[in-house]
């Protein structure tokens, strides 16, 4: 009942039974010796007498209160919270006692611990500030030099080292960006190295390719090696994506550094850490530096590689012969269908509808051809893997090709091989840049996703895939006459 709270009984007629106060219940009649009832209306105690005055305003009649009743009374300047419960038995008790609870009692003990919670939450505050300050101070000077840094290697000085002590974070971090920075110097050297190797390369196959013209054939190899530089372009590429995102990494780093200089909280610091993943971009530089050193030594194997080829074009699209351009690439690839001792010669079936001369870029669509058919070429010949020359003439090696007019804005080329097809994992991932099943040093990983880039892109048009292991792998090319 708290400090001050009271209880009390009555009977339905209002009249004092028992009560948790000294005063007594009943007044004693000395000339007739009898006890007579006090009603609780007029009881000597004032919160009893309010309170039963209050609740016979509320119902009338204390007979009318048959279940338990939780009251919010005001009365002696302050708020009262009474519970009122009929008590009664067969032996013919019918009685409500009464609670009486001032409402300050339960206050009173909430107000005290709220003003403890204020004065620990004021000194909590006010020495997180002050170890705030402290911290901010101490790792100033370290940021700073850190930062200035940090700006010279983002604006291209790599030689600009860092020298951070006293931190241990911001050391790792200092040593982490002059492991960096010394990368970046040797693989950019590397790389000028590779380009201009490349560049004099490609020089000399461009002489070469005007001094063979005249021949059918080194017409033919002039093409084949003019299409390699379409194809340094994609690890170029990819170099300079990983360089990008080189610069990206290190502007969150900045934008990290900067929260310091702020004197930023620390749990806004450790937020924007988990933001940017602060662990793994101290790992990711090397880790790009090692990507594009992979990239160099692909460009050095593609120079070497003579399975892209492409016809030299213009700006813009010409006038094209589909046929043409399928008949000189099956012309170039002569020599790996001709028969050997292996295997018998690849049966190349055609079946070609007149079409009209389209739009397009000749020497991407050879490309596309080459790519393709050299494929199919490729999982024949793995195929045949210890298969004896009787083997492979009963069920012979066939490449079909089939070209269409679809309607009046649109040609469609299918080639088909009855190889060993591709496994449902292997066909989703066919156009994907980089993937391929070819062992090492024989296959770039590039060639189907140049296709698709060269039939989607440069012409809008589609390129599908349809294979079944055992059975054989089906491309489909529909193309814009436009």
């Amino acid at each position: 009942m708290g400090q001050t709270g009271q209880t009390f009984i009555i009977d339905r007629a209002g009249n004092l039974i028992a009560s948790s106060t000294i005063a007594a219940p009943y007044i004693a009649d000395l000339k007739n010796k009898k006890l007579q009832q006090i009603p609780a209306v007029k009881s000597e105690n004032s919160v009893i007498r309010a309170t039963a005055q209050a609740i016979l305003d509320r119902f009338g009649d204390f007979n009318k209160i048959q279940q338990g009743q939780h009251l919010n009374l005001k009365f002696a300047n302050q708020r009262q919270l009474v519970q009122v419960a009929p008590v009664a038995d067969e032996r013919g008790i019918d009685w409500l006692s009464i609670v009486v609870v001032p409402e300050s009692d339960f206050m009173a003990q909430i107000n005290a611990n709220s003003r403890s919670t204020i004065l620990l939450c004021l000194g909590a505050l006010a020495v997180t500030t002050v170890l705030g300050l402290l911290t901010s101070r101490w790792i100033a000077k370290p940021i700073m030099q850190l930062q200035e840094a940090s700006q010279a290697i983002s604006s291209g000085h790599l030689d600009k080292t860092i020298q951070v002590q006293g931190i241990d974070e911001l050391e790792s971090l200092a040593n982490s960006f002059n492991q960096m920075a010394n990368q970046l110097q040797l693989s950019f050297l590397e790389l000028e190295n590779r380009s201009r190797t490349l560049q004099n390369a490609l020089e000399q196959l461009n002489q070469s390719q005007l001094q063979l013209v005249q021949s059918e054939k080194m017409s033919a190899l002039g093409t084949l090696l003019s299409g390699i530089a379409h194809e340094i372009n994609n690890p170029l590429g990819f170099i300079a994506g990983n360089i990008q995102l080189a610069q990206e990494n290190l502007a969150d780093l900045l934008e990290h550094l900067e929260l310091y200089e702020e004197n930023t909280s620390a749990t806004e610091i450790e937020d924007h850490a988990e933001d940017i993943d602060l662990e793994y971009l101290r790992e990711d530089f090397p880790k790009i530096l090692k990507s594009m050193n992979v990239e160099v030594e692909q460009m050095k194997n593609i120079s070497t590689s003579l399975r892209i080829f492409s016809r030299k074009d213009q700006e813009h699209k010409t006038k094209f012969n589909i046929h043409d351009g399928i008949e000189s690439t099956l012309l170039i690839l002569k020599h790996r269908t001709k028969a050997s001792d292996q295997r018998p010669q690849i049966e190349i079936l055609k079946e070609y509808e007149e079409l009209p001369e389209i739009n397009c870029f000749p020497g991407q669509l050879n490309q596309v051809f080459m790519n393709i058919l050299a494929n199919a070429i490729d999982a024949f010949d793995e195929a045949n893997l210890g298969k004896t020359y009787a083997q492979i003439q009963q069920k012979p090696n066939q490449i079909k090709i089939r070209t269409s007019q679809l309607d009046a804005l649109q040609v469609q080329i299918e080639i088909q091989d009855n190889g060993s097809g591709m496994k449902p994992q292997t066909k989703a991932r066919i156009f994907e840049q980089g993937f391929t099943t070819k062992g090492v040093g024989k296959g770039t990983g590039l060639g189907m996703a140049i296709a698709h880039q060269i039939i989607t892109e440069k012409h809008g048009g589609t390129i599908t895939c349809h294979s079944e292991l055992g059975k054989g792998t089906e491309f489909t090319i529909v193309l814009p006459k436009i």
